[in-house]
């Protein structure tokens, strides 16, 4: 079944038919099997809990990235650093949801032995939606944190320079007989796709999500997508998206702040899966977060200031004299094929629970 819609034909396919088609497209461009059956579960389990920007649209972008030989289609997950809790990674430029998927594997594994674990990856890909890692520790009964830093879209504070990602998280929390708590968010008021489906559709975007390449406020969404992503909270989630950073690209000793490529670009991206808690020790050697605060600390530095000339704070600044130095929904794990009103939204209808598949040809 086929209906109009802006932008193109709306296709109703089956997850089932969907994720087969997903897996043999990947396995074409060299993708081994079970890999690429991975892949594709990521993607579609995105549509079924309604997180249609991270679905099967993506699909577009990592062929492309599968091309051009940026994403490498078998994944070699190799360990640089372990101990019983904890262990780096390098996914030597692998897909970012086989490296992922792994990864919180091995983050599970170890939190049995250990009570806790922390596995943190370097040289990595777009993961997708990061409540899908955060789920897997769901079934063991464990609570699962999964970070990972991004492409630069956010400046500092008043600020119209693009520093850091939008640096998404997700926390997923089991309540026994009930629904799982599950939290999965981006620091920007909006994810970057929303505003690409509405500039597809020719429609403004709100409000508050975004400025302009010059810091002024934006309904337009090209100008947007060009500008800068408006932090949720305002300096709090600025705040936010510099803590994942560290906690990622800087910890991992991996790519950080505008050093992440974006999606047209050669990637380096660094992900956390964390179960329970974390004591990251041995993970970062030789300097530690010490050595990396020249990029983070830039403040004051001669960076363009928004409308209004309202200066933003640097890291650590706030609270600090002037004058004085800076010193230092619910929904069952991947695979159960639950629904819900997010499901609802992304198609799902009836027995068959078909997904609405829109804009497959989008990046």
């Amino acid at each position: 079944m086929a209906e109009e819609a802006a932008g193109g034909a709306r296709v109703m396919a089956s997850p089932k038919g969907l994720k087969e088609f997903c897996t043999q497209l990947l396995q074409k461009l060299g993708v081994p099997h079970q890999e690429a059956e991975v892949t594709a579960d990521t993607l579609v389990s995105a549509n079924l809990r309604g997180v249609d920007t991270h679905g099967v649209m993506r699909m577009t972008y990592y062929t492309a990235k599968l091309r051009s030989g940026v994403i490498k289609p078998k994944v070699d997950l190799t360990p640089i650093r372990e101990t019983i809790a904890t262990a780096l990674l390098d996914g030597h430029d692998g897909i970012g949801q086989v490296i992922s998927h792994r990864a919180m594997q091995i983050a599970i594994r170890k939190a049995k032995e250990a009570g806790i674990a922390y596995v943190s990856v370097r040289n990595s890909n777009h993961l997708g939606a990061c409540a899908y890692y955060s789920m897997m520790a769901l079934p063991h009964d464990m609570i699962g944190f999964v970070f990972t830093n991004a492409s630069p879209r956010l400046a500092p504070t008043g600020g119209t320079e693009r520093l850091f990602g939008n640096n998404p998280w997700s926390i997923a929390v089991p309540a026994g007989r009930q629904l799982p708590v599950v939290l999965d968010m981006a620091n920007s008021v909006v994810a970057a796709g929303k505003i690409r489906v509405l500039q597809k559709e020719g429609k403004p975007i709100p409000e508050g999500w975004a400025l302009d390449v010059d810091g002024v406020p934006t309904t337009d969404p090209e100008k947007a997508l060009k500008g800068i992503l408006l932090a949720i909270g305002g300096y709090k989630g600025y705040g936010i998206t510099l803590i994942v950073d560290l906690l990622t690209g800087v910890l991992a000793d991996s790519a950080y702040g505008p050093r992440v490529k974006g999606m047209e670009a050669e990637n380096e991206v660094a992900h956390i899966p964390l179960l329970r808690s974390a004591e990251p020790l041995g993970l970062r050697r030789g300097g530690g977060l010490q050595g990396q605060d020249g990029l983070l600390h830039r403040g004051d530095q001669g960076l363009p200031q928004g409308q209004g000339g309202r200066h933003h704070l640097p890291a650590g600044r706030a609270g600090v004299p002037e004058g004085a130095g800076a010193t230092g929904e619910g929904h069952p794990s991947p695979g159960q094929g639950g629904r819900g009103a997010a499901g609802h939204r992304a198609g799902v209808r009836g027995a068959d629970r078909a997904v609405t598949w829109a804009d497959a040809q989008t990046g």
